[in-house]
Order: C-alpha cells, then structure tokens, then sequence
C-alpha cells in the first residue's frame, strides 16, 4: 500500500511528480487560497455582526485578516483557508436558519481537516437548547466524510490515509501534542526540539483567557473552543500549534475593539512582521 504525500492537491499526489506539476499544483492552490480566504473574511464580518454592532465587527475583522498567522497561512497554499472559510460559514448559516447549506459547509470542514467534525457541536448544542434537533442535518457531513474515506480507500488502499500521513509524522520525530511532549519529555529537550518555538508555551498560556472570553459571545460556540483547543494541546504538532489555535475563529469575536485608531495601530504591528513570515516562507523554511 503506497502513502500519498499529500491530500490536498491531485496533481502532486504520486512519489515523483513533474517540476511543471509542482508549480501547477502550487499556483493553483495559492489562487484558489486567496480565493477562499477573501470569502473568509466576509463571512467572518458577516457573523461578527450577530454577535456586536457592524463598526466594532469590522474592527474584528480587521484584526483576525491582518493577524500574522491568518494571514500567512491563508496565501501560502495550506488547507487552513478552506477549513476556516468552511467553519465560519457554517456557522453563519446555521444562525440564519439556512440549514442545507451548513450542513454542505459543515461537511466541507470535516474533510478539509481532522478535526473539522467538531463544528457539528455547537449546532447540536444550540439545537439542544432550541429543543428542535434536527437529524437531517447531520447526514450531508457524515455522508462526505464517509465519501472522503472511500475515496482515500481506492485511491491508495487507505480509508484512514489522513491519520496514517499524521502518524508517519510522529514517527520521523515530529513532537505532537504539547501536553505530553512536556510530561514525558525533558523539558530542555523539548525546547532544544527542531522547529519548536517558545511562543506556543506564552499563547498556550494566554489562549484560556480568550476562550472563556467566548462564553459572553456565544455558550455553544465556547464548547466548540474549549474542545478544539484541547484536542490541539493534546494531538497536534507542537511546532504548528499556534498555526492552528489562530483558525479557532471563535476567539475572534472576542476582539471587541472600539477605538478606530487602536486597530489601526495593531494592524501597523501585524502586518510587517506578517510580511516577514510570508518572506521566510517562501525563501528560507516552508513553515510546519
């Protein structure tokens, strides 16, 4: 059974793709990147609106598109653009009642990543709540995980080939899951580890603030947080957790800036040391 080496752009599926197809494959991904993280944006305004009124979300809006992580990691090519377009708006939908078109989001973000499933807690959450679950919903999510899977069955003999690219991972050496790096690792090791960053330990610490801040906001959206937040402490690589803790897009409509010039002045900070990390990327270390 061969292992795919990547699951997010068919051209450079094989072992051995042609140098035309890698840049094919890469231009393509970045266009349809940018596309995707255009309508983020705009969905994300679009829900900060329920949540405060239309200029104190346009400043939170401000302030997730120019974050340095957003907006790298959404022109560079990653899966981190569809996945936080398709949480958004499925969200945003399933508040506007528009419930086939969640539920086709919905799916979307279960596909696009491992853990893009635990969107359907909030929406199972606020039904509870509303007393009006509906079963319906859930079955287009299901249905296209379960296409996912059989479609990684007979492309590569792997129905889990998601899971079994991340444990390839774990076994060349990359450390997953902050929290047992720490407990079962020297701590001076793991912070000698390649690719570790000491500002995953001061975000990982600041973070808790933030999502109990999306307690005000929404109370199905915080379970959603906290369960995604201790999943990523618990699972994801420790060298991309910060990458992956900036697309919990509950955390920002925490950011109820009301001072105009207070967000431009965190724009001027976000933006060069984004431009810097766009530029690292590219040139020197495509980033984890």
């Amino acid at each position: 059974m061969r292992r795919p080496t990547t699951y997010t752009c068919p051209g450079i599926l094989t072992h051995s793709p042609s140098q035309h197809d890698r840049r094919r494959c890469l231009a393509g991904c970045v266009s349809g990147d940018q596309t995707f993280a255009a309508a983020s944006i705009v969905l994300f305004q679009l829900t900060a609106e329920i949540y405060m009124p239309p200029r104190a979300a346009l400043y939170s809006t401000l302030l997730m598109a120019t974050f340095p992580y957003i907006l790298v990691f959404t022109t560079l090519g990653y899966s981190e653009a569809v996945f936080f377009f398709a949480t958004i708006s499925a969200w945003y939908f399933y508040k506007r009642g528009k419930l086939p078109i969640s539920a086709a989001l919905a799916g979307l973000a279960s596909i696009t990543r491992i853990y893009g499933i635990i969107i359907l807690l909030p929406v199972l959450l606020n039904m509870w709540r509303a007393k009006k679950i509906n079963l319906y919903y859930f079955i287009a999510p299901v249905a296209m995980l379960a296409a996912w899977g059989l479609y990684c069955f007979i492309s590569v003999g792997d129905a889990l080939a998601s899971l079994t690219e991340e444990s390839a991972w774990i076994q060349s050496g990359v450390n997953y899951g902050l929290v047992p790096s720490i407990l079962y690792q020297d701590f001076h090791a793991l912070l000698s580890n390649y690719g570790f960053d000491p500002a995953v330990l001061f975000a990982v610490a600041l973070l808790p603030f933030l999502i109990l801040r999306v307690w005000d906001v929404d109370r199905s959206l915080f379970a959603y947080t906290v369960t995604l937040f201790v999943m990523l402490i618990l699972t994801a690589p420790v060298m991309s957790l910060l990458r992956y803790t900036s697309f919990i897009f509950p955390i920002w409509l925490t950011a109820r800036v009301k001072n105009a010039w207070v967000t431009v002045l965190c724009m001027a900070l976000f933006i060069p040391f984004a431009l810097a990390l766009w530029f690292y990327a590219l040139t020197t270390y495509f980033i984890g």
